[in-house]
Formats: C-alpha cells, sequence, structure tokens
C-alpha cells in the first residue's frame, strides 16, 4: 500500500478493516504483529504530511456572515446557513452532527427535537457523534454572552422561518436535507467574496477556528477540551494562531 502512494491515515484504515473481519470471524490477526504494526509506525514517519487547513476565527465569521446575502439565492437560503456557520463555531461541532453525508458516518445529523432555544443559553443533544458511536448521547450548553449574539439571533430567525416539517433540523425550504456538499460550496463562495483564498478553508475550519479563538481568549486547557468534547490532548493540535487569516 505504501509503494501505491497510499497514505498512512489510509493505509490504517484498511488495516482495522482487516482486523475487524479476522476477529469478527475468530481467526488470528495478524495486523497486530509486531512487524506489521512497526512497518505501519514507519510509514507514519515517513509519509506524514502537515494539517494546513486554516481556521475560522470570530472576525472572520462575522465576515462570512456578512458576505453571505450576497451569495445566497434568497433570504431562507442566507438564514440557514447563517445558522449553520454559527452552531459550527460557536458550539464546536463537527459538520456532520448539522448536515447530511453522503458516506456512511456514525453521525446523527441533529433533529429540530434535539434543540432548545432559550434567551439565555442554547441546548444542543447530541444523539450520537465520532467519539459516542454508543448513541449515549451528549448534552450541550451555549450560554450566551457579547461575542456569540449571532449565533441567537440566527438560530431564532432560522426557527421562526424554517418549515413545520420533522427530520433533519437544518433544511431548505421545500424540506430537503442541507447536505455537506451544499455546507462547503457555500463557504467557498461567501470567502471568495471576501478575497480570501479558499485552499486552506475547509468545513473543519469552523471548529478549528472555535478552539483556536478559545485559546486566544485566555480559556483553559480543561475548558476547551469540555467545549469541544476532546477526551486528550488532541484538541493541541487545533489550536492554530500562527495560521490566523483575519
Amino acid at each position: 500500500m505504501a509503494s501505491k502512494g497510499l497514505s498512512y491515515s489510509t493505509v490504517k484504515c484498511y488495516l482495522a478493516g482487516i482486523s475487524f473481519n479476522l476477529k469478527l470471524n475468530n481467526f488470528t490477526d495478524p495486523c497486530q504483529f509486531f512487524i506489521v504494526q512497526k512497518m505501519l509506525l514507519g510509514l507514519k514517519r515517513t509519509k506524514n504530511v502537515k494539517d494546513v487547513r486554516s481556521p475560522i476565527t470570530l472576525p472572520l465569521l462575522n465576515q462570512l456572515l456578512n458576505a453571505l446575502p450576497h451569495v445566497c439565492h434568497n433570504y431562507y437560503e442566507y438564514i440557514l446557513f447563517a445558522a449553520a456557520y454559527c452552531l459550527a463555531f460557536f458550539a464546536l461541532l463537527r459538520v456532520g452532527e448539522i448536515t447530511l453525508t453522503n458516506a456512511q458516518t456514525s453521525y446523527d445529523p441533529l433533529r429540530l427535537e434535539n434543540i432548545v432555544l432559550e434567551p439565555s443559553h442554547l441546548i444542543i443533544n447530541i444523539l450520537r457523534s465520532k467519539t459516542d458511536q454508543a448513541g449515549k448521547g451528549t448534552r450541550l450548553q451555549v450560554n450566551r454572552n457579547s461575542d456569540n449574539q449571532p449565533l441567537f439571533s440566527c438560530l431564532h430567525a432560522y426557527i421562526k422561518i424554517r418549515p413545520q416539517c420533522a427530520g433533519q433540523f437544518l433544511c431548505h425550504i421545500d424540506s430537503t436535507p442541507l447536505t455537506y456538499s451544499q455546507f462547503q460550496k457555500v463557504l467557498k463562495k461567501a470567502l471568495a467574496f471576501i478575497k480570501i483564498d479558499t485552499s486552506t478553508f475547509k468545513s473543519h475550519s469552523f471548529r478549528i477556528g472555535a478552539a483556536t479563538q478559545l485559546f486566544l481568549n485566555g480559556a483553559t486547557e480543561a475548558e476547551i477540551k469540555s467545549k469541544g468534547r476532546w477526551r486528550s490532548n488532541s484538541y493541541k493540535t487545533y489550536i492554530r494562531p500562527e495560521s490566523i487569516i483575519m
């Protein structure tokens, strides 16, 4: 696989699939052999690709929100994407938790009944996520403050005009769910509108930017890990003040 140019993460994923099927059929798993694991470690060291995704911090988020009316087809779409981007940033949500993806994932996108919007705070009940494949669920609370006013304003406006339909919380006027590809496509349009290079910005830039913004605001390690639902020190790879583009 390495000779074919596959990345470390891809090879690791393939090995995990092989390992799972071997264990399922009660066979010995050679993927765990010492030599295989050492080869995998060697591949990681020789093909260590740097994550170049840029963070979307609060100033840039505000610019994107101002650009949305110019790149969206109508008022409803503007409010829909504004709500989506604010949720991704202020609640540090993974985009798969709020949009429909084509691939099979462990995410269960937010539904209308999973959102409770109060004047002073927002409650989000996440049924299933990347780190909760058993579906135990997670309850998030975002308290209102001077920085996250756009979140509450956009959600209030969106809920007011959202069609009365069951299913995914973020949906179009015809009740079809907002998709991951649409989320990304409009993001690129908004970035281009404010004349920012789109090549290093991805959907995960909101979560990266939110973690970076918390760090810049003086949040403690425990606070950042709690808000982003990180259980390990992997959150540190999301803090990228040197990569901020205003």
